[in-house]
């Protein structure tokens, strides 16, 4: 950081805040990949609880689903099912089915140990694009917060330069004074 003879010491305190801020930025990467692989693992156990405790089966549709005039093609709208619980006891709900499913279909459904409706557990690739997401999302967490603290520290930096600035003339204009 050697230099100008004429740099002053808010010069340095900046250079010193822009090299901080590109290490912090650079050391959210490993923070990023390490809380991402953690978040990865969680979900991946709590997906398998789900899988283990959580069945597929078949629903009949009891009814036709009807096709809204004004919906938009991927609405779905709810029917009356009906599926076998785990237990082997019969059980009835509705269920969202695309438009103009017709009565007696049949319907993939997840289910619970008890037979109540569940969602179904996540899939790898949707666990991976999650970790993805994390890992992306502290990486600009940790560079914004960098960013934004240095933004902060140069505009004091700015306004403790102009402050000296004004004072400097304030004296410049006092022995100008006194030499007239």
């Amino acid at each position: 950081m050697a230099g100008s003879p004429l740099r002053r010491t808010s010069d340095r305190v900046e250079e010193v805040g822009r090299r901080t801020c590109i290490v912090l930025a650079l050391l959210g990467i490993p923070l990023a990949i390490a809380i991402a692989i953690g978040s990865h693992a969680a979900a991946a156990g709590k997906a398998q609880q789900s899988a283990m405790s959580s069945h597929s089966a078949d629903a009949v549709t009891l009814e036709e689903a009807a096709v809204p005039v004004a919906a938009p093609p991927i609405a779905g709208t709810y029917v009356t099912a009906q599926w076998t619980a785990p237990d082997g006891t019969p059980r009835k709900g509705t269920l969202e089915v695309p438009a103009g499913t017709r009565s007696g279909e049949h319907i993939s459904v997840w289910q619970n140990d008890r037979g109540e409706l569940t969602e179904p557990p996540p899939k790898r690739s949707q666990l991976f694009v999650d970790a993805i997401f994390v890992a992306l999302a502290i990486m600009l967490l940790t560079s914004g917060a960098a960013y934004v603290s240095f933004r902060v520290l140069r505009f004091g930096l700015d306004r403790w330069r102009l402050h000296e600035w004004d004072r400097d003339w304030e004296r410049f204009e006092i022995r100008q004074r006194r030499q007239s």
